[in-house]
């Protein structure tokens, strides 16, 4: 589940543009969460934006975070 994310825009990509490249990175992994970090690079290779979101591993069945497995763990490297 998605329960946060923040965007910094930095300039503008035009369109038509012939390619942005984002580039993402698993910055933090918690008990419960994982902490993404995204960067979009404009056609020139400028950097056009710059995003951080945090995601919870979530128990559909109980309505609730649950915690990251050893198994999630290892599918996220």
């Amino acid at each position: 589940m998605l329960v946060h994310v923040s965007i910094d825009y930095r300039r503008e990509i035009r369109s038509p543009a012939s390619e942005v490249v984002v580039q993402t990175r698993i910055a933090a992994v918690g008990r419960t969460s994982v902490t993404f970090e995204q960067e979009v690079i404009a056609p020139d290779g400028e950097l056009a934006a710059s995003s951080r979101s945090v995601l919870v591993a979530w128990d559909a069945e109980a309505r609730a975070a649950r915690e990251i497995t050893a198994d999630d763990r290892a599918k996220l490297v």
